[in-house]
């Protein structure tokens, strides 16, 4: 990664696997931890980033997130910032299914919010206007106290997503396609107003 000092560099991480993103379920509201995996997943992070001087590393509440981020701390001595701001859009009766089992199990809803979230709400769901104006508001934040520094975030799949398409002005249609995999991240490089992406694919 070459950059210059006065560069903001920020690296969005996607939490390693668990138990439901190997068996390709959307997330729930379980707590759930790394799987093994997932585990070797942050390994190849720590010596993919070995050489990167953090000023700042930062994730969300859930244990998957704090998991992956902590190896990013060891042997910097930097402190954990954990955000709650950070977790992932909220399913609803989605949550814990395959995308089949959805398609199964509300028939009437599914394809219409799959196709269109902004204007459809999953039953007991995150609405995805507020779930982008929540993204929007602490990707603001980030950017603007630690610009011109090296920061971490470490995340979710649909936040990155969201990130991703507010940093670079993609269209929203192209939201399900900026998910990255668990354990992999995206550099966003903004220098001079313009901004380039990197992507980290450590190998396990």
């Amino acid at each position: 990664m070459d950059t210059e000092a006065t560069d903001t560099c920020i690296l969005l991480v996607r939490h390693g696997e668990t138990p439901q993103t190997a068996a390709r379920r959307y997330p729930s509201t379980l707590d759930l931890p790394l799987t093994e995996h997932g585990r070797a997943q942050t390994a190849a992070l720590v010596k993919a980033t070995a050489g990167i001087a953090f000023d700042a590393v930062f994730c969300s509440d859930t244990r998957r997130a704090r998991e992956t981020a902590a190896c990013l701390i060891t042997d910097r001595e930097l402190a954990l910032h954990v955000m709650p701001e950070l977790t992932e859009m909220r399913f609803g009766r989605l949550g814990g299914l395959t995308f089949e089992e959805g398609m199964y199990a509300l028939p009437e809803i599914f394809k219409r919010w799959h196709d269109n979230p902004f204007e459809v709400t999953l039953p007991e769901g995150e609405p995805f206007l507020d779930f982008v104006g929540r993204v929007r508001r602490v990707r603001r934040r980030l950017s603007r106290e630690w610009a011109g520094r090296t920061i971490a975030v470490v995340t979710h799949g649909g936040v990155i997503a969201v990130w991703r398409c507010l940093e670079e002005g993609r269209p929203w249609s192209d939201f399900w396609q900026s998910i990255p995999a668990p354990g992999t991240g995206i550099w966003l490089i903004r220098s001079e107003g313009q901004v380039r992406v990197e992507t980290l694919r450590p190998e396990v």
